[in-house]
Formats: C-alpha cells, sequence, structure tokens
C-alpha cells in the first residue's frame, strides 16, 4: 500500500509506541487520586503537559489536555463565547473550518450567538483587510483555522490575530494540521488566545489532543469538573499524553527538513501531473500552502472514483477531510471559496508523509495516467454535473 492520505491520520512511530506501551503498563493510576500511585502518574501527566508546552512556547498551566483535535476545538470555542458574550454575541469565522468548528458554531447559535462567515479568495485565503473591515464592537471572538484540510491553503495567522487583538477580540485557531509540519506563530505574542493540536497528526496515538488557552482569556468552565482546570470532564489518558508529547518532540525537531522534503515531492508531482495529465491545483503555490498538501482536480472527472481507483491498485488517497467523508455535499469550504459543484466533487487531496518517497510519487503519477486514459475510453462517465 502507498499511503498518501497522512492528513486524515498518521502511524504512530517507534518512539510513540514504546512511551505508550511503556506508560500504560507504569502510569495507570488515575492522576486525580491522592494515593502514591496516582501521584507519580499525576507527575507524568504533567512532564507531558510540559513537553508539549515547551513545543508551543507557553506556559504549562494553559495547555490542557483533550480526547481528540474536534474536542480541543469545540471546548476553547465554547468556552472563550460563553464566557465573552454580553453585549457582544458575534462571532466572526472562516468558512474554511474542520467539522468540529461547524459543530461548535451551530451549537452557539443556538444560544443566540449570530456567527459572521469571513468571505475568502479563489484559494480560501482570507485577506487582512477584509478581516479589518469585518470586526466591529459586536464581535465577541473571531475563529480562523492555521491551514485548511481541504486546500491546504495557509492563512497569515501572526497577521490576522494581531488584527482581532487590536480590538481586543479572542482568537482561535485549528492548528490540527500545522502542528509539528509547519512552524506556528509565538502565541503568546501573536494574538492568538486559544489554539487546537492533536496526536494522530504529528505519529502519536489516535484519542488524544490538546488545547492552549492563554491564561488572560477568560473562559467559562463546566460546574463540577475538576479535570483539566474544568474544561472538560473525564480522567486523562497519561499514556495517550505521554505518547503525543514523545510523537511531537520528534515532529518539531525534524519539522524543517521534513517540510523541505515534501515540498520538493509535491512540487514535482503538480509540476509532472500538470504537463502529464492536465491537473490543476486548488491551492495557492510555496509557501502559500502545506507543503506536504498536493489537492488538484482532473478536468472535471469525479474525485470519489479516482480515489477508488487508486485504491484499487493500492493508493490510499482522500477527496478531503476525512471527517465529513460520506456526506454526500460538496464541501463548504469550496464552496465558500467560489468553486461549482463540478469542480468541488473532482477533488482529490494527496497527502504526503515521513514514509513517502519518490518512487512512490512516480508511481501514483503512472497510476493516475492509467485511470485517465480508462476515463477517455469511457466516454467520461465518472463526471458528476
Amino acid at each position: 500500500m502507498i499511503y498518501l492520505d497522512y492528513a486524515a491520520t498518521t502511524p504512530m512511530s517507534k518512539t510513540a509506541l514504546k512511551v505508550y506501551n511503556e506508560a500504560a503498563e507504569t502510569f495507570f493510576a488515575n492522576p486525580s487520586s491522592l494515593h502514591d500511585a496516582g501521584g507519580k502518574t499525576a507527575y507524568a501527566l504533567n512532564s507531558a503537559r510540559r513537553s508539549i508546552a515547551r513545543l508551543l512556547h507557553v506556559d504549562s498551566e494553559s495547555v490542557h489536555f483533550t480526547g481528540s483535535g474536534s474536542e480541543a476545538n469545540i471546548l476553547p470555542i465554547l468556552a472563550t463565547a460563553r464566557a465573552n458574550r454580553g453585549a457582544k454575541n458575534v462571532i466572526a469565522a472562516s468558512p474554511l473550518e474542520h467539522p468540529s468548528v461547524y459543530t461548535a458554531l451551530r451549537m452557539l447559535e443556538t444560544e443566540g450567538f449570530t456567527i459572521q462567515w469571513l468571505p475568502v479568495d479563489f484559494y480560501g485565503r482570507i485577506l487582512p483587510e477584509t478581516l479589518e473591515n469585518v470586526l466591529n464592537e459586536q464581535t465577541c471572538l473571531c475563529v480562523i483555522g492555521h491551514a485548511s484540510a481541504d486546500f491546504g491553503t495557509i492563512q497569515p495567522l501572526a497577521e490576522l490575530a494581531c488584527i482581532s487583538a487590536a480590538k481586543d477580540i479572542p482568537f482561535h485557531s485549528d492548528c490540527v494540521q500545522t502542528f509539528g509540519k509547519i512552524p506556528l506563530p509565538l502565541l503568546a505574542e501573536s494574538g492568538v488566545t486559544s489554539i487546537a493540536v492533536s496526536a494522530h497528526k504529528v505519529h502519536g496515538p489516535v484519542g488524544t489532543g490538546a488545547c492552549w488557552i492563554d491564561s488572560k482569556t477568560k473562559v467559562h468552565t463546566l460546574p463540577g469538573v475538576t479535570h483539566e482546570n474544568g474544561l472538560r470532564p473525564g480522567t486523562v489518558d497519561t499514556a495517550g499524553a505521554l505518547s503525543f508529547a514523545a510523537a511531537a518532540e520528534e515532529a518539531v525537531s525534524n519539522q524543517a527538513a521534513e517540510a523541505e522534503r515534501l515540498a520538493g515531492l509535491t512540487t514535482t508531482f503538480l509540476q509532472t501531473g500538470r504537463e502529464s495529465l492536465g491537473i490543476i491545483p486548488f491551492h495557492p503555490p510555496l509557501p502559500e500552502r502545506l507543503p506536504h498538501f498536493a489537492v488538484f482536480q482532473m478536468e472535471t472527472i469525479e474525485g470519489q472514483w479516482i480515489m477508488l481507483e487508486l485504491n484499487r491498485r493500492g493508493i490510499a488517497a482522500a477527496t478531503g477531510s476525512a471527517c465529513t467523508t460520506g456526506s454526500g455535499e460538496p464541501s463548504p469550504a469550496l464552496k465558500a471559496a467560489g468553486r461549482t459543484d463540478a469542480e468541488a466533487f473532482a477533488l482529490v487531496r494527496l497527502s504526503f508523509g515521513k514514509s513517502t518517497t519518490k518512487k512512490e510519487v512516480a508511481d501514483t503519477l503512472t497510476a493516475l495516467s492509467e485511470i485517465y486514459a480508462e476515463f477517455k475510453q469511457s466516454a467520461g462517465i465518472p463526471v458528476r454535473l
């Protein structure tokens, strides 16, 4: 199998697996228990917290472990919006967000909040002057992800957050697709007030995430909840947190070299594919896209058919965020960027990772050539109009 869906999830690294297994055997006690076993687990959990905080350049007390990247988005969005509500009840949000962000925003709409969707350009970029004009005295929260899981387009996060900070508006960013892949802005100085990250995107375990919430940000905690400073109920997975920290340390330490290598592979793929197959990228060129993303269409061939044909040839690909698979609807992100339904359904997303080789890229291009030839021979049947 040639695995080209690293944006959906990554295999656990040997280091992360080793740490998880050892921690699960050693630190099995509840970290909230008062006995010595609980104290040792609590100490181990906080060591993982300090490791994540060190990688983010923030205070460890402001890092909260969650059960997923989705929960790491939902919790701070709800907590911040509810705490800052008053005369303000408008949330300015990017239309390119992960389904978990949409879930939180829909929930807040039922509570009387108004969502103001930010305009984006053809590639999904939010221009700083656009945000400047939208934010006003009614805005209680701004939500803009660092990079789109559909496009791979990177937002100018520090610049956008600075605009929000100047108006004293909290700013949440989903950094699940960027943490360990590209540098994050210095959070404490950027104007960003909360972010979400996830273990399984950096070769850590599924079921563990973390959010950072600036200690100066006012948040609404859950009554009677003691875990993670009242942000979420439930015992924290200490083994998962330690494994996450180990995987994240590896990812960040290799980040620059790996980004350069993957950028070379995706650039070769896109250039060759454009010349031989006429593929059209959905994202802007580097450095405005994630270095490991190659998102494209081949004419108006349905992306799901291409994905299934690649799968039949032993190549794992995607047609967008794994969390929207099976919805039957075109991606809201692509529609917001002005793409037609035909273009949206034609999207194919390849996301490369640390095991991706030049040969695998060449083999994938060969497979796409075969698929394109089959499409031509079938008189263009696999097209959704």
